[in-house]
């Protein structure tokens, strides 16, 4: 998530603004993301005739 932006725009005090949230997101990821942890976000569809794309 920090080296892509941070190679296409060399532009380091952007990055280190966007650092706390960028690991914010990622300990919510790491938390809440996925219910075998895995690295991959999971949802569950409230509503059974929704888009089925992922289980």
């Amino acid at each position: 998530m920090i080296r892509g932006p941070t190679k296409w725009t060399a532009d380091k005090a952007f990055i280190q603004d966007l650092k706390e949230n960028l690991l914010r997101a990622l300990k919510w990821i790491d938390t809440y993301g996925g219910k075998d942890h895995d690295g991959y976000v999971e949802y569950k569809g409230m509503n059974k005739h929704g888009l089925e794309n992922q289980d």
